[in-house]
């Protein structure tokens, strides 16, 4: 039995650290038996205080999705050892996955104080930037990171551009974005999600259409049910003012999972109105309208048609 391993004094803790590591190569069998697991690591962690059982016991934390409860391991781990870079990537990609924005920011700013030469705590301190729209930020501290990247590097040097791209969008910078999309399609060329947000920001500057047409289309044949890509595609061709083409794929992204997004809801709206069908346009707009009030382009839209 497991608990009977790992709660043995005959056992030692480097025995119990490799057979752990053999155990997460399958990480079903962590969520399988996540409650049980938790007793016997936690046991584990409790009865043999060590480094080594406190990196077990939050490894498994994080692998079992215990996120709330590894991030204060982690963060113990940090106090005995804050200079291990691997704990803070570790903490930082757990304040990532559960959105807490503030604390990404926070601690990577800690971290960069500690390793100013890691590009990887820039990129977090640039994610951060991002969501919280302070966008010049996000563009000193991704430029920062960049800068540090050896060529080795391609797919973390990938992620920069990509955040880079997106950043200069929002900055009006545009042949700096376009640089920076490019640079990343020039790493992967198939990345859907670079090719659609790519694409979809040349549409909402009316640029460079056929590009934007292109790298969408690229999207929709690798995904043809994807509500976004299809979106996107529709609004290419709608600012191409091919509306009845626009319309059928408005309908594909409706269909495929869109009838609740404001922001498709909003594209068919317009994609009818230049059919000459006000009324349905209206009605599509008073679906987006009511899912998310903060559009007032859209309800100004409203009150002009109905």
């Amino acid at each position: 039995m497991l608990s009977v391993f790992y709660l043995s004094s005959i056992i030692t803790i480097q025995d119990k650290v490799g057979y752990y590591l053999e155990l997460s190569e399958n990480p079903e069998f962590f969520i399988k038996r996540r409650d049980e697991l938790k007793q016997i690591f936690a046991g584990f962690n409790h009865s043999f205080p060590s480094i080594e059982a406190k990196q077990v016991y939050a490894d498994f934390l994080e692998k079992a999705k215990y996120y709330s409860e590894a991030i204060e391991q982690i963060q113990g781990l940090i106090k005995l050892e804050e200079r291990n870079h691997f704990y803070w990537h570790q903490l930082l990609s757990l304040y990532n996955y559960m959105d807490q924005v503030d604390s990404i920011i926070e601690y990577s700013n800690d971290a960069i104080l500690l390793f100013p030469d890691n590009p990887v705590f820039y990129l977090f301190n640039g994610i951060g930037n991002i969501q919280l729209k302070n966008f010049e930020s996000a563009e000193t501290a991704l430029y920062k990171g960049l800068k540090l990247i050896n060529d080795e590097s391609k797919r973390l040097k990938f992620d920069f551009h990509v955040y880079l791209g997106d950043v200069y969008f929002h900055l009006d910078q545009y042949d700096k974005s376009d640089y920076h999309f490019d640079e990343a399609l020039g790493m992967d060329p198939d990345n859907l999600l670079v090719l659609n947000n790519y694409s979809y920001y040349l549409s909402l500057r009316e640029t460079k259409l056929a590009k934007a047409k292109e790298m969408s289309h690229k999207t929709i044949l690798a995904d043809s049910l994807n509500s976004t890509y299809l979106d996107t595609y529709a609004w290419v061709l709608f600012k191409l003012k091919d509306f009845n083409l626009a319309k059928l794929y408005i309908e594909k992204a409706f269909i495929n999972g869109g009838s609740k997004n404001p922001e498709i809801l909003d594209h068919y709206g317009d994609i009818l109105l230049n059919l000459n069908d006000i009324k349905e346009a209206v009605k599509f707009w008073k679906e987006a309208y009511y899912i998310d009030s903060s559009h007032n382009e859209i309800y100004l839209k409203i009150m002009e048609y109905k």
